[in-house]
């Protein structure tokens, strides 16, 4: 509940900042750092909160439990793209 909420505060300021511009490319240019980097970590928390309790759903619904892991390994590979994506520089 608490990321959905910082994630509308990020999304609204990030609306109104960008104006026009089309969304991605408002993201790589954006001049205020902090709302794209508060706006791409609740994003991506809320999809891990997505995957985990899909992964734990499916594990539960089929018996299965060694497919808790695949969520696991799907959230560690988001995390690892939207922290690359973020490194970038704004041109690159």
């Amino acid at each position: 509940m608490f990321e959905s909420i910082s994630f509308s505060i990020a999304l609204r300021a990030f609306l109104q900042e960008k104006r026009d511009v089309p969304f991605w490319r408002a993201v790589r240019n954006s001049k205020d750092p902090t709302t794209v980097t508060v706006l791409a970590e609740d994003a991506t928390a809320l999809a891990g909160l997505v995957i985990a309790a899909l992964g734990v759903y499916v594990s539960h619904r089929l018996k299965m439990p060694v497919l808790d892991g695949a969520p696991s390994l799907l959230i560690g590979l988001l995390l690892a793209g939207v922290a690359t994506l973020l490194i970038l520089p704004a041109g690159g």
